[in-house]
């Protein structure tokens, strides 16, 4: 996996990641590394980014954050800089005053982009969201302050798809699989046939209350009818 930052490419970093979910616009990178001091840190945050698996580019957006971390004496330097592809724009932009926007969800979406002036495509890999809504009452027009990536998933949730990126930071529009992944996910103690690099979960009952409390108000009225 390599990094390509304002059209320079880089290589062996200590630790790399690409999240892609189905529940998230967005992809998502993160890269981290050691340099010897602060100002060796050649990203900065605004620049383009790209995230390339081999030859297939899995990412195209902006460098966002750059975390750093300095030892005692300074004698050592490591930096964690990530970012997400260009549909963030999407996600963190409101979308109020949209007009007219289409009868379809690639319509809608695509009415979307051109509002918020975002470079990018609406690929539409579905069968059911391009039938049209019967009517501009289907779809609720974006209320004030909502952001552009929740209005996109109201609309896409009337006709049951999903929506997401490409390596091109394109909008897809696509139907949930029907279909089982026959492969299984292996990670046995010195196991020959492993498949996951590795892998990590939480328990985490922080949020289980011992005691719960409601208070209400009686009806004074509806207690005394006959």
């Amino acid at each position: 996996m390599r990094l390509e930052v304002d059209g320079r490419s880089y290589r062996h970093f200590l630790r790399s990641s690409v999240e892609v979910s189905v529940d998230s616009l967005a992809r998502r990178f993160e890269f981290e590394a050691a340099t010897r001091g602060v100002g060796d840190i050649p990203f900065r945050p605004g620049q383009s980014a790209a995230v390339w698996i081999d030859d297939e580019r899995v990412l195209t957006g902006w460098v966002e954050k750059i975390e750093v971390g300095v030892s005692e004496g300074a004698r050592e330097v490591t930096y964690v800089v990530s970012g997400r592809d260009r549909m963030a724009d999407v996600v963190d932009s409101q979308v109020d005053g949209l007009g007219e926007f289409g009868s379809t969800v690639a319509a809608v979406a695509s009415a979307v982009l051109r509002h918020l002036g975002v470079s990018a495509s609406v690929v539409d890999r579905s069968t059911s969201a391009r039938r049209p809504f019967a009517s501009a009452g289907e779809i609720a027009k974006p209320e004030v302050g909502e952001t552009a990536g929740d209005f996109l998933w109201g609309v896409a949730a009337r006709r049951q798809v999903v929506l997401g990126s490409d390596g091109d930071a394109n909008l897809v529009v696509s139907d949930g699989a029907p279909e089982v992944v026959a492969a299984r996910l292996v990670n046995r103690v010195d196991g020959v046939g492993n498949n996951l690099v590795g892998f990590q979960f939480a328990s985490d009952h922080s949020k289980r209350f011992h005691r719960y409390r409601v208070v209400s108000q009686s009806n004074v009225a509806a207690l005394s009818w006959e």
